[in-house]
């Protein structure tokens, strides 16, 4: 039975109840016929108000009836089938035979969740938390209508709550056109941002093949140009050759500066975690730049604090490329004077030890009102076009960067005029257990040797007092050359003369070599050796210290395992007794003496290449033996035992990855001792330095290839212990990108 009268729009409602006249008096209440809407609209306009007919409902209602709970639940699934629901449920508590109100109720809420449901009943046999109970608990859709009805109170729940029930689906219909657009806009987001990746791999993948393209060309244009540079040449011959060496370095330079910072603006930027050993860091920041520094008549000079751990962990390729960018500006932008790196723990945790690296000069300084534009990319202090410095305004920029990514900040003081102090800060791992490296290290050759320093510079003093103390040796300093004189006499008197002193090549005005013919001549003071530290080395001093009798001629700044080294063997460990050795020891005779015999494998396709490789190696001192490709590789390590492989990455037939995959597989089957891979590529992306050591290479160095760097590399990677004086090396370190 249902009322079919009504406009589409009329709320439906269900009256569910087992007796006739009920049915009909929810119908004489909430069914308003044509006549009667007509009746009121005359009366409204007769009196002025619609006080007649305002206990009728305000909406339209189409009413269904059903006798009994189980044909209710019938009628409600059938309208939720035909897709327009009942707003309303009128439902008695007591319909015998069949369902109960309550049980009724509980199955039409199972169909329609969203019904608004009154309960009739003309009994208080249930309280309100007993019919709660059996329904499952409180509900917003569920009133209870007690009976004798007041047609006011109907009229008033139909007008509410149907109205209720049509904002709650508005409300629905709404939610679901949100969530459709947050659907559809989050695919929008997932497409854009599946483009960019693509765009972005795009990119990289073009600058990684760019890279390797320009560098393997560029690696013959330097490599060629430094072994022409070896040869004899006319001055100005000479002089051309060198603007050739130094407009590649100049290509190379905004090369790496260009992909470093794409990958910095990609996020791609990777950092490394291993262990290295912060000195021998430095001592490969001090040995890149020397020459530079040198060639100007600076001072140059790395003072590290004692409180530094002697291994860390952290990605020192990055630490390098950040101080080789701050030390090159400040050689760069100095003219006479000095450059210190300064190295001191700022603070330190249980895990982490947080490291500030300072580079302080002498140079031009940098006016306040231009301070602003550091750190910025592109930018330079002086954007004229007419300035004297070149360089593409990136290197700062990526500086901060990197000292960011390694939980650090960047900062700088300067006066213009005076001097500039660069500093970044690194956070650094320490070791969880105690690392081999990080154990108290044992210096007998020369703990407890008394050595004199005679410089007049208080850096130079500075940062060789601070060595010799770390090395436990008893070091004092005198600034002149009388007071030098004085020191040794004294020493000899009171029956402890110094073992070594350590002197300037030029002392307050006075050639340090006048000191130690002071000293040479002097029968008591004789038997002191004697080490020359120079900045300004000239062709033939080496010859002429010999003769005066100096045991050692070393260039500044000194590396901190090459001074060790040098002491090491001019100091005899046996009996403690100071002896000249049979040649004088120089920076050459220390490599050369680790070198020794050393027999080396390059694998690399390119002809000009591998002239490269082989002439440079051959400079060094090693022997080493070329193939074009890695199945190549592979057949002669079957037939010869080589200390090294030089592995370019990308050859025909077999590339280096795969060479170097098929290398350790085999000597993982045979038992064979591990043969060190060195990755020569010209592709400089990360992913491309996270493939070679995944293949099982040890180390790469990145075309064009710098003698030094490599010199270092390979050095580094021979020593089967770690070089006096300092922490065992790491076992993968990155090559620095940019200087």
């Amino acid at each position: 039975m249902s009322d079919a009268t009504a406009s589409e729009n009329a709320y439906r409602i269900l009256i569910v109840d087992d007796n006739q006249d009920i049915h009909s008096d929810f119908r004489t209440i909430l069914l308003r016929r044509s006549e009667d809407k007509d009746v009121d609209n005359l009366m409204t306009e007769f009196f002025g108000d619609a006080t007649a007919s305002s206990s009728l409902p305000g909406a339209e209602y189409v009413i269904d009836s059903a006798f009994q709970g189980q044909e209710g639940v019938e009628k409600i699934q059938h309208a939720l089938a035909e897709g327009n629901p009942y707003a309303l449920a009128f439902v008695d508590m007591r319909m015998p035979p069949g369902w109960d109100g309550l049980e009724t109720i509980t199955h039409v809420w199972e169909a329609d969740p969203d019904v608004q449901v009154v309960i009739c009943t003309a009994y208080s046999d249930h309280s309100w938390q007993e019919i709660t109970d059996r329904l499952g608990g409180a509900r917003d859709n569920l009133l209870i209508l007690k009976k004798p009805f007041d047609s006011v109170e109907v009229a008033q729940l139909a007008t509410s709550l149907t109205k209720k029930w049509s904002l709650q689906k508005q409300a629905s219909l709404k939610l679901e056109e949100l969530e459709t657009m947050v659907a559809e806009r989050t695919r929008q987001l997932n497409d854009a941002k599946e483009g960019a990746e693509n765009a972005n791999q795009c990119k990289s993948d073009f600058l990684a093949t760019m890279s390797h393209e320009i560098r393997t060309p560029l690696n013959g244009v330097i490599g060629m140009t430094g072994l022409l540079l070896d040869t004899d040449l006319h001055p100005e011959q000479r002089e051309y050759a060198e603007i050739v060496l130094r407009s590649g370095n100049s290509l190379l330079g905004l090369l790496n500066d260009i992909l470093d910072y794409s990958k910095i603006e990609a996020g791609r930027l990777d950092l490394e975690t291993i262990d290295f050993s912060p000195r021998a860091t430095l001592d490969g920041v001090v040995d890149l730049l020397s020459e530079r520094a040198s060639a100007k008549g600076l001072e140059f000079a790395c003072l590290v604090s004692h409180e530094i751990p002697l291994s860390l962990r952290g990605d020192p390729g990055r630490l390098r490329q950040v101080l080789l960018n701050l030390a090159g500006n400040a050689i760069k932008f100095t003219e006479e004077g000095e450059i210190v790196i300064h190295v001191n723990k700022e603070s330190e945790t249980d895990r982490q030890v947080t490291l500030r690296f300072s580079v302080s000069d002498t140079g031009v300084g940098i006016p306040k009102d231009r301070m602003h534009l550091l750190f910025q990319r592109f930018s330079q202090v002086d954007s004229s076009t007419t300035r004297k410095f070149g360089g593409t305004g990136l290197g700062l920029s990526i500086c901060k960067r990197l000292a960011e990514a390694m939980g650090g900040e960047v900062g700088v003081e300067s006066e213009e005029g005076e001097g500039s102090t660069f500093w970044f800060t690194a956070v650094l791992e320490k070791f969880d257990e105690p690392h081999p490296s990080a154990e108290t290290p044992s210096f007998d050759g020369i703990q407890g040797k008394r050595v004199l320093v005679v410089d007049e510079c208080a850096t130079s003093r500075l940062v060789l007092e601070n060595m010799l103390r770390f090395w436990r040796c008893r070091c004092e300093a005198a600034t002149e050359v009388v007071h030098g004189i004085d020191m040794l006499r004294r020493a000899k008197e009171e029956n402890d003369p110094f073992d070594v002193a350590i002197l300037d090549y030029e002392i307050a005005g006075v050639p340090g070599e006048k000191l130690g013919q002071a000293v040479k001549c002097d029968p008591e003071l004789a038997n002191t050796a004697l080490v020359m530290l120079t900045s300004k080395a000239q062709r033939g001093d080496a010859a002429r210290m010999q003769e005066i009798g100096f045991a050692a001629y070393l260039s500044k700044p000194v590396r901190h395992s090459q001074l060790y080294d040098c002491l090491a063997t001019i100091i005899s460990s046996g009996a403690g007794e100071t002896r000249a050795p049979a040649a004088l020891v120089t920076k050459h005779s220390l490599a050369e003496h680790e070198r020794k015999t050393a027999r080396l494998l390059v694998a690399e396709d390119n002809v000009v290449n591998q002239m490269v490789a082989v002439s440079s190696l051959e400079k060094m001192g090693y022997r080493a033996d070329v193939v074009a490709n890695g199945r190549e590789a592979i057949e002669a390590l079957g037939k010869f035992s080589y200390d090294m492989v030089l592995m370019d990455c990308q050859m025909p037939e077999m590339d280096g990855y795969e060479a170097t995959a098929e290398i350790r597989r085999r000597e993982s089957v045979s038992g064979a001792p591990r043969t060190p891979i060195l990755a020569m590529t010209a592709s400089a992306m990360q992913e491309d330095i996270d493939r070679c050591a995944e293949v099982g290479m040890d180390d790469y160095v990145c075309k064009p290839i710098s003698a030094k760097s490599l010199a270092q590399t390979i050095e580094r990677h021979l020593s089967h212990k770690a070089p006096r004086g300092e922490a065992p090396p790491p076992i993968r370190e990155a090559e620095s990108h940019s200087s």
